[in-house]
């Protein structure tokens, strides 16, 4: 099997009859992971998923079904074998037709398992990348941290900017407030300077050191 083959198949039978699919998945066969296949993916935007070369029933399905198959269009084409490709949609017909209940079963079954391992890998991804993103962020970020006795601004909440304010003049930040106290979890309790308390405790996120 040629990967030129293959290639003007995916092109005349699927993709010229059906539209462009968002992905194809093969096994590992290498007329499947050859320069021309992949130039056809490529322009047409197509996602490739080979078979994971550890799901053995995946793979072992599909070499058994590719046996069948080649049986058959063998037969279909004794006179002339370059017509191979043009017998294929005749031979999958045929085997299509000759599946019991169970096979067709057991087919389904497999590939809802290796859909099952995909879900799992995309997962790990995900989960990978986030972890990146948030060990990026936090070094970049420094968090403020105070002591009891420091004065501080706050954030105002919310920061109210109008046309009938100072637009952008506006003071964003209310204080000087005193640290009060001090919680594990980088909140603060304030208290204005006449020793009115703030409530509830403000994190340090919204926090600023005041130097009069």
């Amino acid at each position: 099997m040629k990967s030129g083959n293959v290639s003007d198949f995916i092109r005349t039978h699927i993709i010229y009859r059906f539209g462009i699919p968002d992905s194809i998945i093969t096994d590992n066969g290498q007329p499947f992971r050859s320069g021309p296949l992949y130039k056809l993916y490529s322009k047409y935007s197509i996602k490739i998923n080979h078979s994971s070369r550890y799901h053995a029933p995946a793979n072992g399905l599909a070499e058994a079904f590719n046996k069948t198959l080649c049986k058959i269009i063998k037969k279909m084409v004794e006179q002339n074998k370059r017509t191979w490709h043009e017998k294929l949609q005749e031979a999958l017909v045929a085997i299509q037709e000759s599946l019991t209940k169970e096979e067709s079963a057991k087919i389904r079954m497999v590939e809802l398992e290796s859909l099952d391992e995909r879900r799992l890998y995309a997962q790990q991804n995900l989960e990978i990348y986030q972890q990146r993103m948030a060990n990026a962020f936090n070094k970049r970020v420094r968090l403020r941290s105070f002591k009891k006795g420091d004065l501080v601004l706050m954030v105002r909440r919310p920061i109210v900017i109008s046309r009938r304010t100072k637009g952008k003049l506006e003071p964003k930040w209310d204080g000087p407030y005193v640290i009060e106290k001090v919680y594990s979890n980088g909140a603060y309790l304030l208290i204005t300077m006449d020793g009115e308390r703030i409530i509830p405790p403000t994190n340090a996120r919204f926090l600023k050191r005041y130097f009069p």
